[in-house]
């Protein structure tokens, strides 16, 4: 039997079990805060390469 805790991790943020369990009023601002976020490392990534 597989512990659901140990699989919370921002890398399983897409699996639909997650979004289950983290969606509502506090969660979806989060994640998508979280994922601007790492639009702009990869950009600021990109840009470093140039």
């Amino acid at each position: 039997m597989r512990c659901v805790f140990r699989d919370i991790r921002y890398e399983n943020r897409n699996q639909k079990w997650f979004q289950l369990l983290f969606s509502g009023r506090e969660w979806t601002p989060l994640m998508k805060a979280l994922a601007l976020i790492e639009q702009v490392e990869e950009y600021n990534g990109t840009q470093a390469e140039r």
